[in-house]
């Protein structure tokens, strides 16, 4: 009885191994295994001034803003105005870096990748530069709205150095298609993907 104990409790070690093994090889081989995407829907960035609303992408949720001085947050928001958790103003490790394409066709950070930091809060200090044309959105000057510019898709390192994709869909509540001078501006609708297990890559 003693043997056919021992054999059992061994058998049944070798098959809690294999399949540890064969779920971490799995995740090797497939990286966009463990990618978790996300859509966020009208998020409130009519702070105050100085102020930034803040959002931390690892956990999918809002940040009080008293915690601006800490690595639980990744990404923040003043009307037009984006940070990143990384740099000498902040206390993560993150950065960001703006790249042409789909958002489904941005599949990996490339190696030659150049992330910057947020020095301030202001330009030009911050990694994604604001302005027309100049970082995420573009002005229209015949419908006075603000659009997120085709093609912008932002880079995020994480405040604990992992990588996302952002794409912002739109800069009004509801996200209107055809936004109007009546519509409330200042909240973000956007959508990302993370590479939670720390990889480049988001997909094949």
């Amino acid at each position: 009885m003693k043997k056919l104990f021992l054999l059992t409790t061994v058998g049944i070690l070798a098959a809690s191994c294999s399949s540890s093994d064969d779920r971490d090889a799995a995740e090797i081989t497939n990286p966009s295994a463990s990618v978790a995407t996300h859509d966020v829907q009208s998020f409130n960035a009519n702070a105050k001034t100085n102020t930034f609303t803040l959002y931390n992408l690892r956990d999918n949720k809002e940040v009080d803003s008293t915690q601006i001085n800490t690595d639980k947050w990744d990404i923040g928001f003043n009307k037009t105005t984006i940070i990143i958790n990384g740099g000498s103003a902040r206390k993560g490790k993150g950065g960001a870096a703006i790249v042409k394409g789909a958002f489904d066709e941005v599949t990996k950070v490339a190696d030659n990748t150049e992330f910057k930091v947020d020095n301030g809060n202001t330009n030009p200090n911050l990694a994604i530069t604001t302005g027309s044309g100049k970082g995420w959105y573009t002005y229209n000057m015949d419908t006075h709205a603000i659009l997120p510019t085709a093609g912008n898709i932002i880079l995020v390192k994480t405040a604990d150095g992992k990588y996302a994709k952002v794409q912002i869909k739109s800069y009004y509540q509801g996200a209107p298609t055809t936004p109007a001078m009546t519509d409330v501006s200042g909240y973000y609708t956007f959508k990302y993907a993370l590479q939670t297990d720390g990889s480049t890559v988001f997909s094949k």
